[in-house]
């Protein structure tokens, strides 16, 4: 009898550990790796010559148990970073929790569809891949930052660049990638339609 306790118990653990599925890369299984989510809007500095003072402040989320680097304007150094270690074992520096970072990205606008009819070529409201605009941040002097695992940072841009249906999309890397691999990049977007309505 006492046997056939220890077997139960330890079959039941092992049925247990298999049907709980655990996700070590994930803070949040209910989230995406990465995420970007709506913050505000307001007035806003314009940063370079032909945007509108009407902005739009967005939070970029690092929802992994690693860091991972992306594209800025700047390096950023001093009160806005921490010191962080990546699994490599090698010394950067995370931008602090919050803070708002001047990060490269790219707007893209969809392309109506033509069909072809009888009449002639018509132009339908489903929208085929996007294109890209010339607005965004990609300077010429650019910098790596990285964000450590669980922390977020803000970015704006002008109101105007997510008008219609445009989407911006910002490109990352993982901290277990960029050393090792090249020619990988992955791609996070934000939707126009995903500001709130007013």
């Amino acid at each position: 009898m006492k046997t056939l306790s220890i077997l139960l118990l330890v079959g039941m653990t092992l049925l247990g550990g298999q049907s709980e599925t655990t996700n070590r890369i994930l803070l949040d299984a209910k989230l995406p790796s990465v995420y970007i989510r709506y913050e505000r809007q307001g007035k806003r500095t314009p940063v370079h010559s032909g945007e509108s003072q009407d902005g739009v402040w967005l939070r970029l989320h690092n929802n992994t148990s690693g860091a991972i680097n992306l594209c800025t304007e700047s390096a950023y150094i001093g009160p806005n970073t921490v010191p962080l270690k990546l699994a490599s074992g090698k010394g950067v520096l995370g931008l602090k929790d919050g803070v708002e970072a001047s990060v490269c990205y790219s707007v893209e606008a969809p392309e109506r569809k033509p069909v072809s009819t009888a009449r002639g070529t018509l132009v339908t409201g489903q929208w085929n891949p996007y294109h890209p605009l010339p607005f965004g941040y990609h300077g010429d002097a650019i910098a790596t930052s990285w964000i450590p695992a669980g922390g977020s940072i803000l970015l704006s841009l002008p109101k105007e660049q997510l008008a219609d249906e445009n989407r911006i999309n910002v490109v990352f890397n993982y901290e277990w990638e960029t050393e090792r691999s090249t020619g990988i990049a992955h791609v996070v977007y934000f939707y126009a339609s995903d500001l709130p309505k007013r």
